[in-house]
C-alpha cells in the first residue's frame, strides 16, 4: 500500500509525470531514508564479513546493484527515471528552495538525513579501508603518489 506522502506527491505530478517541488522533496526524503538504511546494511555486513577483499568487493557490488534497483523503483513510483530526478533540481532549484523555505520541517528532515548519511558513509569507508587494508586518502592530496 502506498504511503500518504506518496499518494499526495502522485496527485501533484503533472500530466506528463513531471515532478513538482513538493513531489521532488518527498522523493528526496524517501531516497535519503533508503540510502541511510542501505548504508546501515552495508555497515552490518562489512562488520561481520570474514572473507577476502575480493569477495567483499563482489558482495558490495551485489548489494549496490540491489540498492540501485530499489532507487529506480522508487523514482518510477513518482513517474520519473533516476536521471530525471537528478536533473529536476538543476532545472527547478528556485521552486524547490521556495518550497523548502515555506516548509522548514522538510528542510530540517533533509538536513538530518544528510548528517546521518554522512556519518554512516564515513563509518563504512573506514571499515572498508580496514578490511581491504588500504591507506586512507589524504583529503588535501587525494591522489596517490605518482598520479
Amino acid at each position: 500500500m502506498a504511503s500518504a506522502a506518496l499518494l499526495t506527491a502522485m496527485a501533484q505530478l503533472g500530466a506528463a509525470g513531471d515532478l513538482t517541488a513538493y513531489a521532488y522533496v518527498e522523493l528526496t526524503k524517501e531516497a535519503m531514508e533508503r540510502k541511510a538504511e542501505g548504508l546501515s546494511q552495508l555497515i552490518a555486513e562489512i562488520s561481520s564479513f570474514s572473507g577476502s577483499a575480493d569477495a567483499w568487493i563482489s558482495r558490495e557490488g551485489q548489494l549496490n546493484a540491489g540498492f540501485d534497483g530499489q532507487h529506480e523503483a522508487l523514482c518510477a513510483n513518482y513517474g520519473v527515471s533516476p536521471e530525471e530526478y537528478l536533473l529536476f533540481y538543476a532545472a527547478n532549484e528556485a521552486d524547490v528552495e521556495s518550497y523548502l523555505d515555506a516548509h522548514p520541517e522538510d528542510r530540517s528532515e533533509i538536513e538530518g538525513l544528510e548528517a546521518q548519511i554522512s556519518a554512516a558513509l564515513d563509518e563504512f569507508e573506514q571499515l572498508k579501508i580496514d578490511l581491504l587494508e588500504l591507506e586512507p586518502l589524504d583529503e588535501e592530496d587525494p591522489l596517490p603518489p605518482g598520479v
